[in-house]
């Protein structure tokens, strides 16, 4: 029989295991009524014990800790409500990495209202009956303040990303002033000067364009005339200088560089950055030479209102930084992206709110394991959340993942081309997210091995054509990447032309797209010649054309066409000969034996309530397996609010789809709304 342990021994066994498993949380404080030579060991904000007065005291805090080796198992930073405003980036590095199992927390405490602003508050700002050179609907109506006075001489560039200023009123963003307004048709080009003509469509490469009104009388004297147009194509938005304007023959000469496509007649554009366009509620003007800036404002100003510029480019950046949660704080009015994560490991962004950044919301490139949780996104100015990440040579998974995130408003500056979630590289994953009111594209797809399912889409791509919700284009690598269980629904565009719901384009292969519900979709699931994609147990509702299949390798985009190129260029810079890729794609090498056949798709048991249509061409038809795609008659529908809420297939869960309530979600219930109102 072994010994039994003395009575003091077991029981300081007993309390050191405890120690060990239990150790106490290390609580640091931060008020905007503390004061940074307190120690911020104590909420009460009093000498000498309380709250630090900045965040970048309490990171130093941090810092020191980790360097002493005196932290426990985690580090919290509580933040007490208020608004902190960050005139510089808080750069997050090595240094102020937790370690696995001692994890570092920034967040609010006890769930106050955290707001941390790039902006800068205007005070003395007071109405002024007359300007010079203002419409007559604004006599009387705006507020003027002169920003030099404040001490702010950074206005930023008109026409460069991430250096854009905003004008903020009660957090919400006011729009430059513009003609024709937002709730206008936009003016749309008379003609073209042919000085180097476009190689199709009777274009010009040249920025000389015709107009046919007489607005520009209102515009000669100004210094920073901006024009911003689907100049060419209705998917290709950008915004340019105006060099000058010649009102007797009614041209509009713009700066160099000219747009990448040219510019032709019957294509839209509007006017901004002109003092005689502030014309309404919400608009706003700088003369960036007095520095004198007005605005409209939404609603009359009370005690309680605060106007603000945005300063700060990015709000916070982590670089080689691991192990840090950021949890129910709010960000708001930076000039470039509010977060940037490069590289490091388990960034996790969660619960925050983050409105009304100058460029995307987060953007994430590299590293491992970033996560971007139950977060509400809105008013950004391109879009939301960016994760890059993997390595395609070995298919390496990031595992990035956007989960459970409501996002709506976004590319309300950059139109097109900045989706409210991109996926890029290797394995990242978004999840359960709801995505709506976005003018182009709302979920991009690059690379290999990215999973997007639950999520919930609407709204999205009405300002523009040939465009898709979801979209991946011009890769024959990009493989195994899958789009099952979401729910796309009123996916309309401009003119109510080429609109798809989940659009493979210029021959994007090797998808899977699978248990999706669609509903007044127009064009849901496009193959734009692709191989090796597979379109399988999905519910068409209400939808103009289901699945459409070409062959554009054989004719347009075939060999020695620009197409053609860019996909060789990208097969080449993979190693899709290697071990790794033969064995996660078989399928690739032997579809390059006819490169330009759109081979190996399978389209199988998708459903609708209404005869099918499938739009095949006859060459690929011959060498994809196209069965079993059925109308139901047993399907049971039911409509509330324009939307289907609930559905009697046995491959839709609408009960999963979109975001969710959790301990992680910033809001409960989300107030999601429908842009689009129906005939």
């Amino acid at each position: 029989m072994k010994p039994l342990l003395p009575s003091s021994l077991l029981v300081l066994f007993l309390y050191c295991f405890t120690c060990e498993s239990y150790a106490e949380t290390l609580n640091i404080y931060v008020s905007t009524k503390g004061d940074d030579s307190w120690s911020g060991k104590s909420q009460t904000e009093q000498s000498p014990s309380g709250p630090f007065l900045t965040i970048l005291r309490a990171q130093e805090e941090v810092r020191t800790i980790i360097e002493e080796g005196t932290s426990s198992d985690e580090i919290v930073v509580n933040i007490k409500g208020g608004t902190y405003f960050v005139d510089a980036t808080i750069e997050f590095t090595s240094d102020d990495s937790g370690q696995a199992g001692n994890p570092i927390t920034y967040k609010a405490y006890n769930n106050e209202s955290v707001v941390i602003s790039g902006g800068a508050e205007l005070t003395g700002y007071s109405p002024i009956e007359e300007v010079e050179g203002i419409n007559p609907l604004a006599i009387g109506e705006l507020f003027h303040v002169n920003l030099k006075e404040l001490g702010i001489t950074d206005y930023g560039s008109l026409t460069a990303k991430k250096d854009r200023l905003d004008l903020l009123f009660d957090n919400e963003p006011l729009t430059l002033a513009r003609w024709p307004n937002q709730s206008q048709e936009q003016a749309i080009i008379s003609s073209v000067l042919v000085n180097e003509p476009t190689s199709s469509n009777n274009g010009d490469t040249v920025g000389d364009i015709v107009y046919d009104h007489d607005r520009a009388q209102y515009w000669v004297n100004e210094p920073a005339l901006l024009a911003q147009g689907y100049w060419f194509w209705n998917w290709s938005s950008q915004i340019q200088e105006v060099e000058s304007l010649d009102t007797e023959n009614k041209v509009m000469h713009l700066s160099e560089p000219y747009h990448y496509y040219g510019y032709r007649a019957g294509q839209r554009y509007f006017v901004l950055n002109a003092l005689y366009e502030l014309d309404t509620p919400g608009e706003w003007y700088l003369n960036r030479d007095t520095g004198d800036l007005y605005f409209w404002p939404l609603s009359e100003p009370t005690d309680d209102s605060v106007v603000q510029v945005s300063i700060t480019k990015n709000l916070l950046t982590f670089e080689n930084a691991s192990r840090i949660t950021l949890e129910g704080l709010q960000f708001s009015g930076s000039r470039g992206n509010a977060i940037e994560v490069l590289n490091g490991i388990n960034i996790t962004i969660k619960r925050c709110k983050i409105n009304n950044s100058g460029a995307k919301a987060i953007y994430i490139q590299g590293g491992e394991s970033h996560s971007v949780e139950g977060c509400d996104i809105a008013n950004t100015g391109e879009g939301a959340i960016s994760l890059y990440g993997g390595d395609r040579t070995t298919l390496t998974p990031s595992n990035h993942q956007a989960i459970n995130n409501y996002i709506h408003n976004f590319s309300r500056l950059y139109r097109t081309y900045t989706p409210a979630i991109e996926l890029n590289g290797v394995g990242a994953i978004a999840r359960n997210n709801t995505i709506h009111n976005g003018p182009h594209t709302s979920l991009m797809i690059t690379g290999n091995d990215h999973l997007v399912e639950y999520n919930e889409i609407f709204d999205v791509t009405y300002e523009t054509s040939d465009v898709g919700a979801i979209y991946s284009g011009r890769d024959w690598t990009a493989r195994g990447n899958v789009i099952q269980n979401n729910y796309l629904h009123h996916i309309t565009g401009y003119s109510g032309s080429n609109i798809i719901a989940v659009y493979l384009d210029d021959q994007a292969s090797g998808f899977t797209i699978k248990n999706n519900l669609f509903y007044k979709t127009g064009k849901s699931t496009f193959v734009g010649g692709g191989d090796d994609n597979i379109i399988e147990d999905n519910v068409y509702i209400s939808s103009r054309v289901a699945v459409h299949i070409d062959s554009r390798g054989l004719t347009w985009q075939g060999e020695n066409t620009s197409g053609a190129e860019q996909l060789l260029d990208k097969l080449n810079a993979v190693p899709y000969t290697s071990a790794i890729w033969t064995t996660s794609y078989p399928e690739l090498i032997p579809s390059l034996d006819n490169p330009w056949d759109a081979v190996g798709n399978v389209v199988s048991n998708n459903t609708s309530n209404t005869p099918l249509q499938i739009n095949v061409s006859t060459e690929a038809e011959e060498l994809s397996d196209i069965s079993d795609n059925t109308v139901s008659g047993d399907m049971s529908i039911s409509i509330s609010n324009h939307n289907i809420s609930n559905i009697s297939s046995p491959l839709i869960n609408l009960n999963a789809i979109g975001v969710f309530k959790g301990e992680n979600r910033a809001t409960w219930p989300i107030n999601k709304y429908q842009r689009v109102t129906e005939n």
